[in-house]
């Protein structure tokens, strides 16, 4: 988000809201630093602090990568793919390149799915629905794979 920036993502994600309220749901913390003018990299701060224009890679904690729910990040990932594929916006080939190249994935995205459980990723998308509500219910698609 901060190499990308915070105006780009608030900007991008509202338009897309307005569009279609299943697509993604605009985050109250993007939109609070877009308007402190925390833009991320190319500020100087977003997300993280950054000491100067260049791409710098910032260093996560163990207690911080501890704290990721890998599960629920591809569970995310997935859904918007199989909404892509149920609405006939994409393949799973268009997919898998965007996945890659978009967000630097090393591993299909289908097949690291596959590998956790399609019911797993189901079971979370269900859980974070009961707790965020029906955006992050699951595509249809996925559940017809369990």
């Amino acid at each position: 988000a901060d190499f990308t920036g915070m105006d780009v993502i608030h900007k991008a994600t509202v338009e897309m809201h307005l569009r279609d309220k299943k697509v993604i749901n605009p985050h109250k913390t993007v939109e609070k630093m877009f308007d402190e003018k925390k833009l991320g990299q190319k500020s100087g701060e977003g997300y993280y602090k950054y000491s100067d224009d260049k791409y710098e890679r910032v260093a996560l904690s163990e207690e911080l990568a501890e704290k990721c729910n890998p599960i629920q990040l591809v569970a995310n990932i997935l859904n918007n793919a199989a909404w892509l594929i149920t609405n006939g916006a994409s393949d799973i080939e268009e997919i898998e390149k965007a996945c890659n190249l978009g967000l630097g994935l090393k591993k299909p995205l289908f097949e690291t799915a596959k590998e956790i459980g399609i019911k797993n990723i189901v079971d979370e998308l269900n859980k974070l629905a009961e707790e965020h509500g029906e955006f992050y219910k699951p595509d249809p698609l996925l559940e017809s794979m369990i």
